[in-house]
């Protein structure tokens, strides 16, 4: 008896081929054109090529998701004002001469599509000086001569302008103004500019005030130059270290309040060494009495029985009154200072408050009265029994910052 067998035949189209899959039959047979072959290469399977049908007689209910829509959610305006701003640059509160280029960087680091958005620059009346946009990185920059024509004490303000309207606070960089400045950078010999004592000018660019030896004492002076009173800011690189039994003495830079400026190499002679750092003027001096500033590099501990007494067992940074040692308005412990490595010092005086700065960074803000009159500038330091080298490589001075 003769047995038959359905044979279900498929025909597909593939590019330029079209070929008969056989379902009956183990193995599928393939017919392409009227070559019978096995499956060539790069021919999708029937599985490729099968479109996904539903069985209509499938009852199960759909598991595809149903569409669902979303609305935007749209940032408040004071969403948008919360963003965080900071300054690059200028960094912290800084100095300029008149006429100086004001140069500022902002940075918004979070801001979605910062090209929407840009910053107004006002003064301290509101009245606005500048508007600029932002990069695709969040950065916007002012530039501008007429915010530094007068001298004094400003506020720069930066209020940030979003798609959804203008923010009704304002950050703000303070920025002092002067009308006199002080540069020395010791790269030569100088008119107005002697040297005392140990203290030798080198070549190279820098003032060496004590060599390496014990019971040294030298000194660099200014007699033309007269710093005015009022708010400052006082910039110095400075070296020191390298010493014997500990190291010592320190150095300073006072500004003292004299009237006839040839009076001033005398009381630097006379000034005692050691713990004085070579600042210290003998009280009931003849030739002075009055007011001065200093700022002390002080690298020896001076307490208990010593002559001049320091506030503190450690190296430090001292902003001392009248020529004396133990008179100090403001001081901060700096242990590492003598390490003989470069160090940028900053000190900043606005009204009644001190900013001392250690290679930018902060460390030290304090408010006091300072009775500050102005006057002729030196430089100074001191070995004793231990040793220290005393270098200071450039020294620069904003003054005259008061209307």
């Amino acid at each position: 008896m003769s047995t038959f067998r359905t044979v279900l035949l498929s025909t597909f189209v593939v590019g330029p081929f079209s070929f008969t899959a056989c379902t009956a039959g183990t193995p599928m047979d393939l017919v392409v054109g009227n070559i019978q072959s096995e499956t060539p290469p790069n021919i999708p399977s029937i599985e490729e090529v099968t479109p996904n049908v539903v069985n209509p007689s499938d009852s199960s209910p759909s598991t595809s998701p149903e569409p669902t829509t979303t609305e935007s959610t749209i940032p408040s305006l004071n969403e948008l004002c919360a963003q965080q701003l900071h300054f690059v640059l200028p960094e912290t509160a800084d100095f300029f001469r008149q006429n100086d280029l004001l140069t500022t960087v902002l940075h918004a680091p979070n801001l979605i599509n910062p090209l929407d958005y840009s910053l107004l620059w006002e003064d301290d009346t509101g009245i606005i000086l500048s508007e600029s946009t932002f990069d695709e990185y969040g950065l916007t920059h002012f530039v501008d001569t007429e915010f530094t024509q007068a001298n004094g004490a400003a506020l720069l303000h930066a209020r940030l302008h979003t798609p959804e309207g203008m923010c009704p606070e304002t950050i703000i960089k303070p920025v002092t103004v002067c009308s006199k400045h002080l540069f020395e950078d010791f790269e030569q010999a100088s008119d107005i500019w002697s040297t005392s004592g140990d203290a030798t000018l080198h070549p190279e660019g820098w003032i060496e005030l004590t060599q390496n030896e014990q019971g040294r004492q030298g000194a660099y002076y200014n007699t033309e130059t007269w710093i005015q009173p009022g708010d400052m800011s006082i910039r110095m690189t400075i070296q020191t270290g390298n010493g014997i039994h500990g190291g010592a003495d320190g150095l300073a830079l006072t500004f003292l309040d004299l009237e006839n400026p040839e009076h001033l190499p005398s009381l630097i002679e006379n000034a005692l060494p050691g713990g004085g750092i070579g600042y210290a003027i003998a009280e009931g001096s003849e030739q002075w009495s009055g007011e001065a500033l200093t700022v002390e590099i002080d690298t020896f501990e001076n307490t208990g029985d010593y002559e001049h007494t320091d506030p503190t067992s450690s190296d430090h940074i001292g902003i001392t009154e009248r020529t004396n040692p133990e008179d100090h308005l403001a001081w901060v412990d700096t242990p590492d200072i003598a390490d003989f490595e470069t160090h940028n010092i900053r000190v900043d005086i606005i009204q009644d408050n001190i900013h001392i700065y250690l290679d930018d960074t902060l460390i030290l803000k304090q408010q006091t009265h300072v009775q500050f009159q102005g006057g002729y500038v030196f430089l100074s330091g001191s070995t004793g029994w231990a040793t220290n080298q005393h270098i200071v490589h450039d020294l620069e001075v904003f003054h005259g910052c008061n209307d």
